[in-house]
């Protein structure tokens, strides 16, 4: 696809606050890979072809790729906690270690990312065929995905100069490696990419505004990890916080006056609030400390804005959590034989739910 920068790329306003409004597929690629059978007749929409169930792995296929391990995509229909495990099926993709997938808010498409040992790229998969394809446009390295609002387009990090740079499991502890990285988008109709943000600072985990107008992202300008808003008209760029700490992962709330992150301390990983009215930040869980620490990662907000999922440790082994935005009432989302699920993402409906797991 043809690539170009957004007007006024890297202007930056600094400001410790933003002003939302405080009242309450096709896609194309260059470098495409077909890894899917044809779907099968009769089978329900989205949940068409079911290569192996949770539990049910192919065990002839290698389960290390250039000695990276394996890791899937899974989808599975839910009632947003409830989750229909009879139904949860792998995206037919590569052998690789893939991770972070995204549901397109029609529910059509799950964006994701990964890749061999020395190489990781943007994937989508169509869900109504069970087809993976790379969705990279022939240059460097991408990752991140974040759909926008109407489900046509993909934001994420990019890097057209950096080739050939090793991926460490499980989240990619060496993505320093990938700077400095910018944020782009990407119309998954046509495949144009265009530019975001071009200021020589290292750029990553973009977050759509539920009115499509702004990216918040996590940049490494000034020597920590905050996040900061670009306009996507304009391009203006503004700083957000100033925590001093390492946030990432940002999620917009629905409705536009709040974003949930993670802060990133010396041995825990806990959500956090950043209310865009006023600019303070808060904790919303503890993540503890001490021999008993544990790590909250991830934040994906329900369409309703009450409820927020994610993956956590918190009980000895990773799987994912639910926890009301002020929170209250925190319950493990129940996977009976879908032991170590990560990265959890709901379509607009919360009637599908993915995940992604290493494959045993």
């Amino acid at each position: 696809g043809s690539v170009r920068r957004a007007t006024e790329s890297g202007r930056r306003l600094r400001a410790a606050t933003i002003s939302p409004n405080c009242s309450r597929d096709r896609a194309s690629s260059h470098i495409e890979e077909d890894t899917a059978k044809q779907s099968r007749d009769g089978a329900p929409s989205h949940i068409q072809d079911n290569p192996s169930r949770c539990g049910d792995f192919r065990k002839e296929r290698s389960v290390t790729t250039q000695a990276l391990p394996v890791r899937d995509v899974w989808v599975a229909r839910c009632d947003r906690e409830q989750v229909f495990t009879d139904s949860a099926y792998r995206v037919a993709a590569p052998d690789l270690f893939f991770t972070h997938p995204v549901l397109s808010p029609d529910g059509k498409t799950v964006a994701f990312w990964g890749g061999e040992g020395n190489t990781v790229d943007l994937w989508t998969a169509d869900l109504a065929r069970n087809r993976a394809r790379k969705l990279g446009n022939g240059t460097g390295v991408s990752g991140h995905p974040a759909w926008s609002p109407d489900s046509k387009a993909i934001a994420c990090f990019h890097n057209p100069e950096k080739r050939n740079v090793a991926y460490f499991p499980p989240w990619g502890s060496n993505e320093a490696a990938y700077s400095p990285r910018d944020i782009w988008t990407i119309d998954v109709e046509t495949g144009e990419w265009q530019q975001v943000t071009d200021d020589g600072f290292d750029n990553e985990r973009p977050a759509w505004s539920p009115d499509g107008e702004k990216i918040c992202y996590v940049s490494g300008h000034g020597g920590t990890k905050e996040l900061w808003v670009a306009d996507l008209v304009g391009g203006n760029t503004r700083q957000l916080t100033e925590e001093r700490r390492i946030l990432y992962r940002p999620a917009w709330h629905p409705d536009g006056t709040r974003i949930a992150c993670n802060n990133k301390g010396a041995a825990n990983h806990d959500l956090w609030i950043v209310d865009l009215c006023g600019g303070d930040a808060r904790k919303l869980l503890a993540s503890g400390g001490g021999p008993g620490t544990y790590h909250d990662h991830g934040a994906f907000w329900s369409s309703d804005g009450r409820d927020l999922i994610f993956h956590s440790d918190r009980d000895g082994q990773w799987g994912i959590w639910i926890v009301d935005s002020g929170g209250m009432n925190l319950r493990r989302v129940e996977l009976p034989g879908c032991p170590n699920a990560s990265h959890p993402s709901w379509d607009r409906e919360e009637s599908l739910i993915a995940f992604d797991r290493p494959r045993v």
